[in-house]
């Protein structure tokens, strides 16, 4: 049974981390009226959402809100489709964060073809502070995971070893 969900992960995770860079270059693709105007969708359910605050939000905002957010998803995603491919937490960190560095780099290029937007570095750093993000928050989530089963098999040993002396 555990064979087969760690078979599970290991096709699904990769395929939900192709997914969202499908997502996000196709959020890239956009024209600029199209994309404007999704954001804007996006910027009135948001300040209807938080309208009891008091803030309003602005579309500049929400945009660079975005950028981060799927990122986030991605680094998230990313770190653990190379996390059921090996056991060293390094190389997740380090091939999740350059992979996600270059397709970041890619999705900014890219949208210098598209009428109406441009590719800007800035962008990028806000693209790969959300990968970091996301990364950080799937590391801590396996670490999580691996303290609670390392409790389970501490408990179920320590009940065989009691029980062993009766």
């Amino acid at each position: 049974m555990k064979k087969k969900k760690h078979l599970i992960l290991k096709i699904l995770l990769p395929v939900l981390t192709i997914s969202i860079v499908v997502f996000i270059f196709f959020n890239s693709s956009q024209i600029a009226s199209v994309s404007g105007e999704r954001s804007k969708l996006v910027l009135e359910f948001i300040n209807k959402l938080i309208s009891f605050t008091g803030i309003i939000l602005s579309e500049h905002f929400i945009r660079k809100l975005a950028h981060f957010t799927e990122y986030a998803a991605l680094g998230f995603f990313m770190c653990l489709s190379f996390r059921v491919y090996t056991v060293k937490i390094s190389r997740c960190l380090i091939f999740s964060s350059l992979l996600g560095l270059l397709t970041a780099m890619a999705d900014e290029y890219y949208q210098t073809f598209i009428p109406g937007r441009a590719g800007l570095v800035k962008d990028v750093f806000i693209d790969f502070s959300g990968l970091i993000v996301g990364i950080i928050i799937s590391l801590i989530i396996v670490y999580i995971i691996n303290l609670v089963i390392e409790h389970r098999n501490w408990k179920r040993h320590k009940i065989i070893h009691i029980d062993s002396h009766f």
